[in-house]
């Protein structure tokens, strides 16, 4: 009798709890997916925006049959500031981290109208007394450029040269929306007594859209830093086969 008694006191104090996960809604994410330039390349695979959560999608990236020579499949893009694959097969699951907008970016052949770039490197040299450079890079459009957004955090040795992964990226836009950025740092520098500065900015004067950049598709901004007394430098480059092989 006792036991009887103990189960239907368990049951009536779980019950709630699965009506509760029993009623619940379903979780609804978005992708969405397209190639960078409808001449150069087509996305295959059923895209229904808004599935449920747990919904698999396979996604691949296709070149036109005149530019599969000329224009490669270089890379998926996620939300136009991330390399995420370099796989022509993109398999994602619908759920909170993978939604958003994929991008097949295809080889561009010209520079002045690339659509993005990747930061490759961070140079930094000075004669002082500094061990190590902690930074943030952050970038804004010009149109905002009180909305300043951090790309991504680092630390290295003073002169040593800071190579990026090449995932992170500038998106310049269509031949209709051309975008223009500010780049500044987020620094701390370390002296080699342990002793640290407080964080300060460093803006760069040059501002970074598709036309700074030369014929093969480089880029490097500098700006003098007051208090480290030295220049730092970045490198961007046009996304291309072998930046994304190194």
């Amino acid at each position: 009798m006792k036991n009887s008694i103990k189960k239907i006191l368990i049951f009536l104090l779980l019950t709630p709890l699965i009506l509760l996960t029993a009623c619940s809604d379903p979780q609804y994410y978005t992708i969405t997916a397209s190639p960078s330039d409808s001449l150069l390349g087509v996305v295959q695979g059923t895209i229904n925006e808004k599935m449920v959560e747990g919904t698999k999608v396979t996604l691949i990236a296709k070149e036109n049959v005149n530019t599969v020579n000329t224009n490669p499949f270089l890379c998926w893009i996620k939300d136009q500031n991330k390399i995420v694959s370099t796989e022509r097969q993109l398999n994602l699951t619908y759920n909170k981290s993978t939604s958003g907008n994929y991008i097949a970016l295809f080889a561009e052949t010209d520079p002045q109208k690339m659509m993005y770039a990747s930061i490759k490197d961070i140079t930094f040299n000075s004669d002082l007394e500094i061990q190590t450079i902690n930074l943030k890079m952050q970038y804004a459009l010009t149109t905002s450029s009180s909305d300043f957004v951090t790309i991504f955090e680092t630390s290295f040795e003073n002169g040593m040269t800071y190579q990026t992964d090449n995932k992170d990226i500038l998106y310049f836009g269509t031949s209709s929306l051309i975008n223009e950025f500010l780049i500044r740092l987020e620094i701390t520098l370390v002296y080699q007594d342990s002793s640290t500065t407080s964080p300060y900015t460093l803006e760069f004067k040059e501002k970074v859209n598709r036309n700074s950049f030369d014929k093969e598709g480089n880029l490097i901004i500098s700006q003098y830093d007051t208090i480290s007394q030295s220049n730092i430098n970045i490198t961007f480059s046009k996304i291309n086969a072998s930046l994304l092989n190194n």
